[in-house]
């Protein structure tokens, strides 16, 4: 049985729409034990930041970072800040890129404790529009985006996993779970 290395106390799981974000880190948590769950969304219109999403996303994201940077308590994240790269200029019209700023400002870089997982797809068949994408037709340069992210992201521990095998099939999620390393 697989089983997440205990030296992560929180993960931080990104990609695009349909890739078994969920599913894989429900896996986690059946062979891992508890983590609290945080599930990132499309950011709120809410009066207090005058529906400036931007200051919204900021603040969320400094949240994430703050509960990020302690260690006692165990975390999984359903999406974070990469997205912000990927969806901010491309369906919100503002740049996103100042996540990297706020890495460098929690020094991330030095974050052993922390596993960002990006989770992508060499077969595009196993990808169904759950309705609930942006644009489902620009799956494939959104997920060009999230690669370009997590690659100039400074997190210490990063990993890109493909969710299929060499010959085109799905990997379960305890696959899945046995290439976090």
């Amino acid at each position: 049985m697989s089983k997440l290395p205990s030296s992560y106390t929180h993960l931080i799981c990104e990609g695009i729409d349909g890739l078994g974000k969920s599913t894989l880190i429900q896996e986690i948590k059946n062979q891992s034990g508890f983590f609290h769950y945080i599930h990132y969304e499309k950011p709120q219109h809410l009066k207090y930041y005058n529906d400036n999403l931007a200051a919204y996303q900021i603040d969320s994201f400094q949240y994430g970072f703050e509960l990020l940077e302690q260690t006692k308590v165990s975390f999984i994240f359903d999406r974070f800040h990469l997205g912000e790269c990927v969806y901010a200029q491309r369906y919100r019209n503002y740049p996103g890129d100042y996540v990297f700023s706020m890495e460098r400002d929690y020094d991330v870089h030095d974050w052993n404790h922390v596993k960002l997982i990006l989770l992508v797809t060499s077969n595009w068949s196993h990808i169904q529009d759950d309705g609930q994408s942006f644009d489902f037709n620009a799956k494939e340069k959104e997920q060009e985006d999230f690669i370009h992210a997590i690659q100039t992201s400074i997190f210490a521990k990063r990993q890109i996993i493909d969710i299929c095998h060499k010959n085109g099939t799905r990997k379960t999620p305890v696959e899945l779970l046995e290439e976090i390393s």
